[in-house]
C-alpha cells in the first residue's frame, strides 16, 4: 500500500478502500448528473397546474405547457388544470403526442381568462394535436375564456388543424374584430379530413364567424356536431356578422339546438348557419334564430339557413 505523510508527521495508508470509495463517489456523481437531467426530460402524465405559482406558468409561451409535451412527449393522459388568468403570446402550437393518449384542459378554482394579442394566422391556442377536450365547466357554469384581441386576420379564439377526437364545451371564445370580411372565428377548425369534432353548449362573440369548419373537397371533414351553443350578442360591437356556424367539405354532420341571435353588418354573406362545398349526410334541427340584421341596402338580407353543397346527394335532414 501506498503511505503518505501528513502535517503532523503522522502516517495515512491508501490503499484499496480508498480507491473503492473514490470511485465510487465518481459513479454517484456521474448518474445523478444523468439521471437529473433525464428526469426532467420524461414524458409528461398526470394533472399539472398552469398559471401563477403553477407546474407551468403558461400554455403557449417559451417554457409552458404545450412546449414541455412537444420537447418530451406524453406516456399517459394529461390535465391541465388552469389556476389563474393567463397572458399567451400563442408562441408554442401544441403538437401530435402519442395514441391513445388524451389531453384534457380545464378551469380548476375559479373562472379564468386565457387571452392574447396574437396577430395574423394564430388563435390564443394553436392545436394540431389530437384527442384533446378543452372543457370549461365548473360547478355548472362557462368558467374558461378564450379572448384573443387580435384585429388582424385570419385569426382566431381557438384554433385546431386536421385533428380527431376533439371536443369544445363550456368555455366563452371570441376573437378581436367582426368587420372583416375574411376569417376571423371564436372557434376554428382548420385544416382538411378532421374528425369526430364535438363543439357544445360555448358562448361565442366577437367574430366574423362563430363556429368556422374548414376542410377539403377530397379530404371531407367526419362526424362534426355543433351543438348547444349560444353564438351571436345584443352588442353590435361584439356580435357575429357573416357566419354564426359555417360548414365547409363535411360529411355526417350535426347544427343542433344552437341559438344564434343578433347578428348584424352589412356583409352580405351574413347566414345563421351555412353548409357548403362536397356536404353530405346531415341534420339541422331545433335551432333558435333570430335578428340576423343586414343594415345595409344592396342585399335582401340576412338569411337563416342555407345549405349550399356541391355534393348531388345532400341527405340533409331540416
Amino acid at each position: 500500500m501506498n503511505k503518505v505523510t501528513i502535517l503532523n508527521g503522522t502516517p495515512v495508508y491508501r490503499g484499496v478502500a480508498w480507491r473503492a470509495g473514490f470511485w465510487a463517489g465518481l459513479l454517484f456523481l456521474t448518474a445523478m448528473l444523468f439521471f437529473g437531467s433525464a428526469s426532467a426530460q420524461l414524458p409528461l402524465t398526470g394533472t399539472f397546474t398552469v398559471g401563477t405559482g403553477g407546474d407551468f406558468t403558461s400554455l403557449t409561451d417559451s417554457a409552458g405547457a404545450f412546449q414541455a409535451i412537444n420537447a418530451s412527449g406524453v406516456s399517459g393522459n394529461v390535465t391541465l388544470n388552469i389556476i389563474s388568468n393567463l397572458t399567451e403570446s400563442g408562441a408554442n402550437a401544441l403538437q401530435p403526442f402519442a395514441a391513445p393518449h388524451t389531453l384534457t384542459i380545464q378551469p380548476s378554482g375559479g373562472a379564468y381568462t386565457v387571452s392574447a394579442n396574437t396577430g395574423a394566422n394564430s388563435g390564443v391556442v394553436n392545436i394540431l394535436a389530437s384527442r384533446v377536450t378543452i372543457d370549461g365547466n365548473l360547478s355548472g357554469t362557462r368558467s374558461l375564456t378564450f379572448a384573443n384581441a387580435s384585429t388582424s386576420a385570419p385569426s382566431f379564439g381557438i384554433h385546431f388543424n386536421s385533428v380527431s377526437d376533439v371536443t369544445i364545451r363550456n368555455v366563452n371564445a371570441s376573437a378581436g374584430a367582426n368587420n372583416s370580411t375574411s376569417t376571423i372565428s371564436a372557434i376554428q377548425i382548420g385544416g382538411s379530413g378532421n374528425t369526430n369534432i364535438l363543439i357544445e353548449n360555448n358562448m361565442l362573440t366577437s367574430a366574423n364567424f362563430g363556429v368556422n369548419v374548414e376542410g377539403s373537397a377530397t379530404a371531407q371533414n367526419t362526424n362534426v356536431v355543433v351543438r348547444g351553443n349560444m353564438i351571436g350578442d345584443a352588442s353590435t360591437a361584439t356580435t357575429i356578422t357573416r357566419r354564426g356556424v359555417n360548414l365547409a367539405h363535411v360529411v355526417n354532420y350535426e347544427v343542433s339546438g344552437n341559438t344564434i341571435a343578433d347578428m348584424s353588418s352589412t356583409n352580405t354573406q351574413m347566414r345563421a348557419i351555412h353548409i357548403e362545398g362536397n356536404s353530405t349526410g346531415g341534420m339541422v334541427k331545433e335551432n333558435i334564430i333570430r335578428n340576423v340584421d343586414y343594415t345595409a341596402t344592396s342585399f335582401s338580407g340576412g338569411q337563416g339557413i342555407v345549405i349550399n353543397s356541391t355534393n348531388a346527394d345532400l341527405n340533409v335532414d331540416i
